[in-house]
């Protein structure tokens, strides 16, 4: 699973500074603060919910805030699987698979109802209720409750202090009801794809675990949730004392964040404006402190006119990998230069001999391969063309010696003229 690295391309915006003073405010840091977030998709409190806004508009505009107070949010590192949820689908379709996958968790577990009651954030637990009441069975307790002793079982065998009886018994109950559990779980497991259909009008997200067809795709114990599938992310931050020291340089600032200390005598004014003036020359060199993350960010934000990206990429590489391909008008000395993308579902000969059959059709004369190569781009077959001018005939047709041709097919020639 690849790791997607997205700038914050306003982050200057916020210290009312232009991009050039903001990038000579921070010439002398190497590292930046990284901290782990992690947040649930059990939400227990309004920032494990607002979390997918967050990151929707991140993805898709931008735009980083995250709600934590007194950090600057310069670039943020999320799965690709994460990613291309967010950056493919409206929020509202997020939010309501969230939905539904916490209706299928509260209805996993009735012996868990008075926890979830407690634990579940209260308006998004009103809405899983309401998926439960008009998209899934009315009977839903009592249809699967042989699946519900399964899960007891399991509980009293593998959570909390380890009993090999009771684990002998989960196990012996499991040997005997082997099929009717698989069969309820089939089951039952439909009942959360078919509320998705029904209430977002869309399946659900494969990373996000079916928690009624299996037993341990969500684990509680005796203090709560114990297992669940979370959203990881890495922020790189400047802290508000980075921020006003190093970014902003705002003396009357700088003296109210050490107001505290200046009052109780610790610190003198003087000691603020000589912190300051040392800050020009803070690396940010601390043991949170990333520099990968630094660099990526640097040199994002620096070409971020050139690429009109937030998203980190050393090599923006837009170009077409394919096949240069030489074909012969039978009988004759015109040859086609040409270029054709290889098919992913094709050898390079198949890809080669479809492009000629499409080309076959009006043309008089039977057309045969000479030969083909692999190149980096579409710019090879271009430059082939210039190379040959003096000897084009019309379009991509060029009158060559067999000297010629035998040269473009050959690696060293093709190597000593530059040409890849």
């Amino acid at each position: 699973m690849e790791n997607i690295f997205l700038i914050n391309s306003n982050i200057h915006q916020e210290s009312k500074l232009k991009k050039e003073e903001f990038l000579e405010r921070v010439r002398n840091v190497k590292k930046i603060r990284v901290s782990e977030i992690e947040r649930n998709f059990f939400p227990q409190e309004p920032s494990e919910w607002e979390i997918l806004e967050e990151l929707h508009k991140a993805v898709n505009n931008g735009l980083f805030k995250f709600g934590i107070q007194g950090h600057k949010i310069f670039a943020l590192e999320i799965n690709d699987d994460l990613y291309n949820w967010f950056l493919n689908n409206e929020l509202q379709t997020i939010q309501k698979q969230v939905i539904n996958w916490i209706a299928a968790v509260y209805l996993s577990r009735p012996d868990l109802k008075e926890y979830f009651e407690d634990a579940i954030y209260a308006p998004v637990l009103l809405e899983a209720k309401r998926v439960i009441d008009n998209f899934y069975s009315r009977n839903y307790i009592k249809k699967y409750e042989f699946l519900f002793e399964n899960v007891r079982l399991f509980d009293e065998a593998f959570n909390g202090e380890k009993d090999i009886l009771k684990k002998e018994k989960f196990e012996e109950f499991e040997k005997l009801n082997s099929s009717k559990i698989e069969t309820l779980y089939n089951e039952r497991g439909m009942e959360y794809f078919n509320a998705s259909l029904k209430y977002i009008n869309c399946p659900p997200p494969n990373f996000l675990k079916n928690p009624i067809e299996e037993s341990n795709a969500i684990l509680f114990d005796d203090y709560g949730l114990k297992y669940s599938q979370r959203i990881k992310i890495k922020l790189a931050y400047f802290n508000e004392s980075d921020w006003t020291f190093i970014v902003e340089r705002d003396k009357n600032k700088a003296r109210e964040f050490y107001s505290h200390s200046i009052k109780s005598g610790i610190l003198r004014e003087s000691d603020i404006d000589r912190m300051i003036e040392e800050s020009e020359w803070d690396t940010l060199e601390r043991a949170e402190s990333d520099k990968n993350f630094w660099d990526k960010w640097l040199f994002s934000y620096r070409n971020y006119e050139k690429t009109n990206s937030f998203m980190y990429k050393l090599i923006d590489d837009n170009s077409s990998k394919g096949l240069v391909y030489i074909i012969r008008q039978r009988n004759t000395n015109y040859f086609k230069i040409g270029y054709t993308e290889q098919k992913n579902n094709m050898t390079e000969k198949q890809s080669v001999e479809t492009r000629i059959a499409s080309l076959q059709t009006g043309n008089p004369e039977p057309l045969d391969i000479i030969g083909y190569f692999k190149v980096s781009g579409t710019k090879t077959e271009k430059t082939l063309h210039s190379h040959y001018e003096s000897k084009r005939r019309t379009g991509e047709w060029f009158l060559l010696s067999e000297k010629d041709w035998q040269n473009i097919l050959n690696d060293d020639w093709r190597i000593n003229n530059n040409i890849f």
